[in-house]
């Protein structure tokens, strides 16, 4: 059997909400403040990124980004922020 588009789409979102699930997770057990910084589930891809980024916006976050530290100090980390914390002066 042949498999067509729309399957490998439904196999991409299933694996976009398993990562979900793991940053939500980490997110339970971390401490709101100005940034939280939290590690990149393995195998978590760019095109991934972009939809666990539009759907944290959506749900409040105000920065969800991910950065990947330099040659020397390599790193896969998802930065979630709220301006709250900007704009009252607090980290």
């Amino acid at each position: 059997m042949a498999i067509g588009p729309e399957q490998l789409r439904e196999n991409f979102i299933k694996e976009v909400n398993e990562f979900e699930e793991i940053i939500d997770s980490k997110l339970l057990k971390s401490k709101l403040q100005g940034k939280i910084m939290i590690d990149a589930p393995k195998g978590m891809t760019a095109s991934h990124f972009i939809i666990l980024k539009g759907r944290y916006l959506k749900s409040g976050w105000d920065v969800v980004k991910q950065e990947f530290g330099n040659q020397r100090d390599p790193c896969n980390l998802i930065v979630f922020g709220l301006n709250f914390f900007e704009e009252n002066g607090t980290r």
